[in-house]
């Protein structure tokens, strides 16, 4: 859902004639149809009650996917919409580093959607929003993140200027999120240095760790663990624009993938090469190229369009910024890498492993 989102506006926005008004529409479709193909139902419980924040927020942190769906329920029954909705879906993304980023970005998306399918697709998309903020992973309960909280604890608000992009690029997660809870800086400006830091890691991603067989799980890597840092950012932005008591909770988010990635970079200094002259125009012809690209799958398809819709957004939304040229380089480099979708030896080696241990 959160990816036909994305390929209805570039619909809206990019297409020219009849079969680029089609090829958006087969891709969400597909999407969709490929991820329940051959997957049983697992239906939602039917019960109702009234729309209570405070109680639809604990029943999500309690993972009680039956009670949370009942104040859903409650909430459409008294002709709420996304619209009333979003602060509490917000909070619930955000209450925890979890889902990889995915948590925040459904929230927005789910947003986006059921603004242009309409009324009857209300209810489906709150469900189904609800049930994955319910059942997703919280990666900041697992060891590589228990910082996470104590980092939000100290955090420090301020209006003084932030720390350059560049103090954000390298070290461990635990002293990427203290310099940000230390930072003292106005929120927007932290953003502004953290979301530029996410596009120079991406210019500096060792591509020779993404074919590594012979490695633990923690040190699986790919692109996705990169552009996931900026399509998290965006939509962590946008909700923490209309909610700003979030924005600790994104931009320490934002540092988490900051500090995870940090780890699989390499040298600095090949970032000129993949500067292009204007932004706007770049990010323009690639995603013209959305509407005849060559991935076999739905999944990758989701995030060409996610990556380049977020930087698209960042970028028109100040154009003179100073993450703009570095966002569009990261989108260009990733555009033109490999992206390694398949780890059979790998994967035997770790299946091995664990079994084993």
């Amino acid at each position: 859902y959160a990816a036909a989102a994305d390929w209805l506006t570039l619909r809206e926005r990019e297409a020219r004639d009849p079969a680029e008004r089609l090829v958006p529409l087969v891709e969400a479709v597909l999407h969709m149809a490929w991820d329940v193909r051959a997957v049983p139902r697992f239906s939602y419980s039917e019960r109702s009650a009234p729309y209570d924040q405070a109680a639809f927020l604990a029943a999500v942190e309690a993972q009680d996917e039956a009670a949370a769906v009942a104040r859903i329920r409650g909430a459409v029954d008294n002709g709420l919409g996304y619209e009333e909705l979003e602060a509490a879906f917000a909070k619930a993304a955000l209450a925890h580093y979890q889902g990889f980023g995915h948590a925040a970005i459904y929230t927005v998306k789910t947003g986006e959607l059921a603004a242009r399918l309409g009324r009857a697709a209300r209810l489906p998309l709150l469900l189904a929003l609800t049930r994955y903020l319910v059942e997703t992973s919280r990666e900041d309960l697992i060891p590589e993140f228990r910082s996470y909280a104590p980092s939000l604890a100290k955090w420090r608000a301020g209006s003084g200027e932030a720390p350059p992009a560049e103090d954000f690029v390298t070290g461990s997660v635990e002293q990427i999120l203290g310099r940000i809870a230390e930072s003292g800086a106005a929120p927007e400006a932290l953003y502004r240095s953290l979301l530029r830091a996410a596009a120079l890691q991406m210019l500096r991603f060792d591509l020779s760790r993404q074919d590594r067989s012979d490695g633990p799980v923690s040190q699986n890597v790919g692109w996705l663990d990169f552009t996931h840092a900026i399509t998290f950012a965006n939509a962590g932005r946008r909700l923490a624009a209309r909610t700003p008591e979030l924005w600790p909770q994104v931009l320490l988010q934002i540092g988490c993938f900051l500090g995870r990635n940090s780890g699989f970079l390499g040298k600095a200094g090949g970032d000129a090469d993949w500067r292009v002259e204007d932004p706007a125009a770049f990010l323009a012809e690639a995603r013209r190229g959305l509407f005849d690209h060559q991935a076999r799958e739905p999944i990758v398809a989701a995030h060409l369009v996610k990556l380049l819709t977020a930087i698209t957004e960042e970028v028109e939304l100040d154009p003179g910024a100073e993450p703009v040229p570095d966002l569009a380089a990261a989108a260009r480099r990733f555009l033109e890498s490999p992206l390694r979708r398949k780890h059979a030896l790998r994967t035997a080696r770790q299946a091995l492993a664990l079994v084993a241990g």
